[in-house]
């Protein structure tokens, strides 16, 4: 931001990942329809083939939407990045090429990105930490499978915004203070997150490839599950 950064940010460790494949109408809650095959997910075939505006084409792919959440390290401006300390949730979609909503325009709908941080207060981050705990009650509502077909995730406050609303709370250093919940479809209330930014993409462009990895989950091939710490 202009006259310096507002924090800094680095993702540790991911907990979830899922794709759907949708088309471009939404309905009052959010919620997009599938796309041409009346599936939310195409995990080994293309999405929406030949369409350029539901996208992810031209880059051919089963999924023109991802979502993934984890957990990552937090510092405020000038501060030295605090292990573990925030839990994090991203949305972004692959649509029209290109992507951007930019000034003398591109196809709509645009790309949409979506990125919320929890800074972890004390007593999360002592939950996190704990190996019988590990703030999973936490890590699970904001899943990635939760609200995947939904814009932004669909998230609804507890003052009853939804779509595209940012819904900040709290102090971005320490995470105390914050007030008001959030759900994601499918999943339960979480407080609001310390930090809340995106929506249409208005430079560049999001590019959803296909998987370079079988994704079998009877055979994992990532890294396991993060300790405590």
């Amino acid at each position: 931001m202009q006259g310096g950064l507002r924090g800094n940010f680095h993702a540790r460790y991911y907990d979830t990942l899922d794709c759907a494949c949708l088309a471009t109408n939404l309905n009052p809650n959010c919620q997009y329809d599938a796309g041409q095959f009346g599936e939310p997910t195409k995990k080994h075939e293309v999405c929406n083939p030949g369409d350029k505006v539901a996208g992810p084409e031209p880059r051919k792919a089963p999924a023109n939407k991802i979502a993934f959440t984890g957990v990552g390290d937090w510092a405020c401006p000038n501060g030295r990045r605090a292990p573990r300390a925030c839990l994090f949730r991203v949305d972004i979609e692959d649509r029209s090429e290109p992507g951007g909503s930019h000034p003398k325009g591109a196809t709509p709908p645009a790309d949409r990105y979506r990125i919320r941080i929890w800074v972890l207060t004390t007593a999360e981050l002592a939950q996190l930490r704990n190996p019988s705990n590990g703030l999973l009650s936490f890590r699970n509502a904001i899943s990635a499978c939760h609200g995947v077909d939904f814009l932004d995730g669909g998230a609804v406050a507890s003052n009853g915004a939804l779509c595209d609303q940012n819904n900040c709370s709290g102090d971005i250093c320490t995470g105390e203070g914050a007030t008001g919940t959030i759900t994601f479809p499918g999943g339960t209330p979480v407080r609001r997150p310390n930090i809340d930014d995106g929506g249409e993409l208005e430079r560049g462009n999001h590019q959803i490839h296909p998987s370079i990895k079988n994704c079998d989950p009877f055979n994992p091939t990532g890294p396991g599950l993060p300790g405590p710490g």
